[in-house]
């Protein structure tokens, strides 16, 4: 029988190819006579588009097409929850970088040269680039009938009334701003015929719904479309929808020959999506003695020209306005709004990050009002098993967050001294966030299938329907097959993200593959076990065969599952498992319900130093612990944790997508400022395991939440060193230098 699988640190199984450079990303296929891709695209936000002028481009030297929309075949409109996005524009363009026409050549210089000889005729038409214009009367509109794209609401008890009878009340008005995925491996993608089947290759996070989308393009049948992910060089929520494969599709469609493109940076910068830039007012109300009576909250999201996942993204963020706490009165507002900016869409935290650091200043604005600690304001009011979310959800298991505080408390105390708490020239602060993070879509059905085939000889392989962006979900797929069929994981054989043989298991989204397909792929295993059992029980004739301790005993002996197979299989034998998390819809009015079957815990805890002269900011030390239900691969989950603390230390301190009338001004990155290596700060990882019951051996997920509680935190360090917060986001050492300056001022004044 093989070792348990769950909770060892099993070998990645992509990574000798990758660390390697065996392995093969979309852009690295080059197939014989492939066409070369280009896309013309729009320089200005928002006009008419009268006419295009295609002639010079067509009669460019080594064009072998150009095509607009009104050559498409099918329908032009796509999007993941509103069809209102263009694959080519047809009469108006909405940002800077909207796609006009497709240019297909015999070399890239050649396609890229056409592209530049596409005339629009445009009737200029003004713009909007923040909400606040986007609703003011008389706006111009940009897409649709209305710029309002989304209203979502959520009312818990009495909601903003409660606020009357609160001994503290506090009201503030926080701002974020829009990032980049800033993925390394730039989209891409490649397609070719295979007899009626046109075959696409790309880096997605859900090859089903890409293949539904092309088949309603290109007016094919789906069976006629063969997704095939490719090996992902990371995607943080993006890489689905228009993009590289799209355009390869169309051009293979029109000509019969393989294709393939690859975005530059600053293209992929321009067109891809990004974070929602939010302004989030709240107001919270407690107790003299810093219990929570209420929290209202408004939140403003600009989703730029395409609502792309806006919609789900603003539900997520008014649900967990109030964070991992018992609140007994919410009333929440979110209105989701088109400007002329890029379009923002699916990122890491999917509208949770840009509450949570309202609700966590917040909460140190509440304990400094009622004299209590940080840490001890949120274990008065902390989620409990029993008691219920905003949405009205009682939580009954797996609420560890209380744990988590305790546990990044003693891993605070052991940390030695910092060097900079002992400089004169320095300030030192630590800040605590704390976080809660829903698995799976919000109030929706979300099932995840697997499929395990077991051939005659023994030999296993699992079907699943999702890529790997690099986080080891395939690795640990596999994982959990071999623990339900006894074997190692390397006996596993994965076929992932391939529509012509896989399960459609959903999207790589919302932190669900360990909890929901996970599931799916453990009962697969259990489905497998059983059949095994009724073939033994059949074959052995006394009944009594079983399946114990990782085999199956029958006729008397235990047989390993190889063995079982060449015994009893004359043909390969296929299941399938299945898992919906139990979930129930939000209430359209009051956003009352239970949307996510389980949740995810954590507290992170921040050490920044601030020079007093310039107001320069680094950030120290990281103490990061999260309730994650049960440990499945603990080196993987480290290293999630590790680099989610990165990426939100980024989001809170340097990175920002800067604009002017709608165009990206720094879209590369030597401009965008992304957290380095060096120096970076130590990152502390402590883990809860508070065990989900309907998870595979207790696992929930922590993909996106690992991210969710560093940015929360640095801002309540800076807040403390400076005594006051900053109230927008990234934290800007300029920010600070003026709010020393002007205290230094203050100083003088007051001793004068």
């Amino acid at each position: 029988m093989a070792e348990d699988s769950i909770g060892r640190p099993v070998l990645k199984f992509d990574a000798w190819d990758k660390v390697t450079g065996k392995a093969l990303y979309a852009g690295d296929h080059q197939p014989d006579s492939a066409l070369h891709l280009a896309v013309a695209r729009s320089k200005v936000a928002h006009a008419e588009l009268i006419g295009l002028d295609v002639g010079a481009a067509k009669a460019a030297p080594g064009v072998v097409g150009v095509w607009t929309a009104a050559d498409l075949p099918g329908e032009v409109m796509l999007g993941p929850r509103l069809k209102d996005e263009p694959a080519l524009c047809v009469d108006k363009v909405r940002r800077v970088g909207d796609p006009l026409a497709l240019v297909a050549a015999d070399t890239l210089e050649q396609a890229q040269a056409a592209a530049r000889l596409v005339k629009p005729d445009y009737r200029l038409l003004p713009g909007v680039f923040t909400p606040e214009e986007s609703l003011a009367p008389g706006a111009p509109v940009v897409n649709g009938e209305s710029n309002l794209v989304f209203e979502r609401g959520l009312l818990r008890g009495e909601g903003a009334a409660a606020l009357a009878g609160c001994d503290i009340v506090i009201e503030r008005t926080y701002r974020t701003q829009m990032i980049e995925h800033a993925y390394l491996e730039p989209e891409a993608g490649l397609a070719w015929w295979e007899g009626e089947v046109l075959v696409i290759k790309l880096p997605t996070k859900h090859a089903h719904l890409d293949q539904s989308m092309l088949s309603r393009i290109l007016a094919l049948p789906p069976e006629r479309l063969r997704i095939i992910c490719a090996t992902i060089g990371g995607y943080f929520g993006d890489k689905q929808g228009l993009s590289p494969g799209y355009f390869c599709a169309m051009a293979t469609y029109f000509t019969g020959r393989p294709a393939r493109m690859t975005y530059g940076r600053e293209e992929s910068f321009q067109t891809s999506t990004k974070r929602h830039p939010m302004v989030v007012t709240m107001t919270t109300g407690a107790t003299k003695e810093g219990r929570l009576v209420a929290v209202k909250t408004e939140i403003l999201a600009d989703t730029g020209c395409y609502a792309s996942y806006g919609p789900s993204i603003l539900t997520r963020a008014v649900v967990h306005c109030a964070g991992p706490y018992n609140v007994p009165n919410v009333e929440s507002h979110g209105r989701l709004v088109y400007t002329n900016n890029p379009v923002c869409g699916a990122m890491r935290g999917f509208g949770v990050p840009q509450v949570a650091i309202a609700h966590e200043c917040q909460m140190d604005l509440v304990a400094a009002a009622c004299g209590k600690t940080p840490a001890e304001i949120r274990r008065l009011n902390f989620l409990e098993p029993g008691d219920s979310t905003a949405a009205g959800q009682e939580l009954t298991a797996s609420v560890g967050i209380t744990k988590c505080l305790e546990q990044v408390e003693q891993a605070q105390a052991q940390l030695s001294p910092h060097p900079r708490e002992n400089d004169p020239d320095w300030l030192t602060a630590w800040g605590l966030g704390a976080t809660y993070y829903g698995i799976g879509l919000t109030g929706l059905p979300n099932p995840g299938a697997a499929r395990l085939v077991l051939s005659d000889q023994g030999e296993v392989t699992l079907l699943v329907g999702t890529g790997d962006g690099g986080q080891g979900a395939s690795t640990t797929m596999k994982m959990i097959a071999a623990q339900e069929l006894g074997l190692d994981a390397d006996q596993v054989e994965l076929v992932a993200g391939d529509t012509s043989t896989c399960p459609n298991s959903g999207p790589s989204t919302a932190s669900r593959l360990t909890y929901v397909v996970g599931s799916a792929v453990q009962r697969a295993g259990a489905a497998l076990r059983q059949r095994l059992v009724e073939l033994a029980q059949r074959a052995d004739g006394s009944g009594e065969a079983s399946w114990r301790d990782g085999q199956l005993w029958m006729e008397g002996r235990a047989w390993e599952l190889a063995q079982a197979a060449r015994r009893l299989l004359s043909e390969p034998l296929e299941v399938e498992g299945t898992f919906d998390p139990p979930t129930r819809k939000l209430d359209p009015v009051t956003g009352q319900g239970a949307p996510y079957a389980t949740y995810a815990f954590a507290v992170h805890a921040a050490q920044v130093a601030v020079e007093k002269l310039t107001g320069r900011l680094e950030v120290l030390r990281l103490v990061a612990c999260h309730d994650v239900g049960k440990v499945i691969h603990p080196v993987n989950l480290a290293a999630q944790i590790q680099g989610a603390a990165m990426m939100g230390l980024g989001y809170a301190v340097s990175e920002q997508v800067l604009l002017d009338q709608g165009r990206i001004v720094n879209p590369h990155f030597l401009d965008y400022k992304l957290p380095h290596a060096w120096p970076a700060p130590e990152v502390v990882v402590r883990v809860v395991e508070d065990p989900e019951p309907t998870g595979p051996y207790g696992a929930k997920g922590v993909a996106e939440p690992a991210l969710l509680s560093t940015a929360p935190a640095v801002h309540n360090a800076v807040a403390a060193v400076l005594g006051e917060p900053t109230y927008s986001n990234p934290v800007a050492g300029e920010t600070l230098w003026q709010i020393l300056n002007r205290q230094r001022r203050q100083q003088r004044m007051d001793n004068a």
